[in-house]
C-alpha cells in the first residue's frame, strides 16, 4: 500500500502522545501540580493537531492515528464526567 511508510511516524508519535497525556494525568493525582496539568494540556493540544494534520493529509489511512486516543482522550473524560456529576450534585468532594 503506497503510503504507509510515511504515515508510521505519525502513529508512532501518536501512541506516544497519548502514553504521555495518561502518564501526566496519573502523576498529577499525585503531584497536584499546575505544571504537571499545563505539561498534560500542552500534550493534548499536540496530540489533537497531529491526528487532524494526519487525517487531513492521509484521509481515511489517518485513521490509524486514532489509536492512541483513548490514552489520550482518559482525563478529559474524568473531568467532564465528574463536573456533570457535581453539577447534579452527586460531588462528595
Amino acid at each position: 500500500m503506497p503510503g504507509t511508510k510515511k504515515l508510521r511516524p505519525y502513529v508512532v508519535q501518536s501512541v506516544l502522545l497519548a502514553l504521555g497525556c495518561f502518564l501526566s494525568s496519573v502523576m498529577n493525582d499525585f503531584a497536584q501540580s499546575p505544571i504537571t496539568f499545563l505539561f498534560m494540556v500542552a500534550l493534548l493540544c499536540y496530540w489533537l493537531y497531529l491526528c487532524g494534520n494526519a487525517v487531513y493529509q492521509y484521509r481515511w489511512r489517518g485513521m490509524w492515528v486514532l489509536l492512541g486516543a483513548p490514552f489520550a482522550l482518559a482525563w478529559p473524560y474524568q473531568i467532564v464526567h465528574h463536573l456533570v456529576r457535581c453539577y447534579h450534585s452527586f460531588c462528595i468532594d
